[in-house]
């Protein structure tokens, strides 16, 4: 088999799919997929946020115990580490959670 057929055997068998193509030559095409992939990155990131510098400056204002803030800034510590114990969930299966 000559070389310039195995490299367009090869080339075409990385999208066969159509639709993958037309996605392929035009990202932006499919908004709702896109807008859905933002909105779930942003949601992802919202505990993070509301747990942190929102949930102290609200327990500041109302006058809770600076020691008792500092402990409760320790709740955003999982989504910190997310990175460290997503993939072990991936790849097995917790106790009880099905």
């Amino acid at each position: 088999m000559p070389a310039s057929s195995i490299q367009a055997s090869s080339a075409a068998g990385l999208c066969e799919n159509p639709d993958m193509t037309h996605f392929l030559a035009n990202p932006l095409s499919d908004r709702r997929a896109l807008v859905a992939v933002a909105m779930l990155g942003f949601f992802s990131g919202l505990p993070l946020a509301l747990s942190g510098s929102t949930l102290q400056a609200w327990l500041t204002v109302a006058g809770v115990d600076l020691k008792t803030i500092g402990a409760l800034s320790l709740v955003g510590w999982p989504y910190l580490l997310k990175f460290l114990w997503a993939p072990m969930l991936d790849r097995w299966q917790p106790l009880g959670l099905g």
